[in-house]
């Protein structure tokens, strides 16, 4: 995926990681406590509409492949080897 930037967020006074992909044109929100969330940002610019469900799948792949590939390349080892089931489920590779 070329042209994106990765965030992540480890919650404040509570466990709620998250793990983020976003391009120009869309976002990608990986929960792993919660739902992942798909925005097409130039129909949806304020993201209130999550498009998982209905994202193109060759967009969402490329997403979830370059977040998980950025998890591993960085050791994001909350999430890749937490001894928790939960906070150990990968991004989804479709």
């Amino acid at each position: 995926m070329e042209n994106h930037i990765v965030t992540e967020h480890h919650g404040h006074q509570q466990v709620f990681w998250q793990r983020m992909g976003r391009t120009p044109t869309f976002k990608y929100v990986f929960n792993p406590t919660s739902h992942d969330e798909f925005y097409d940002l130039e129909k949806d610019p304020s993201e209130t509409t999550n498009i998982l469900e209905k994202a193109p799948q060759d967009k969402l792949a490329l997403a979830r492949q370059t977040l998980l590939a950025w998890m591993g390349k960085t050791g994001d080892e909350p999430l890749l080897r937490s001894v928790y089931p939960i906070l150990a489920r990968k991004p989804v590779l479709n």
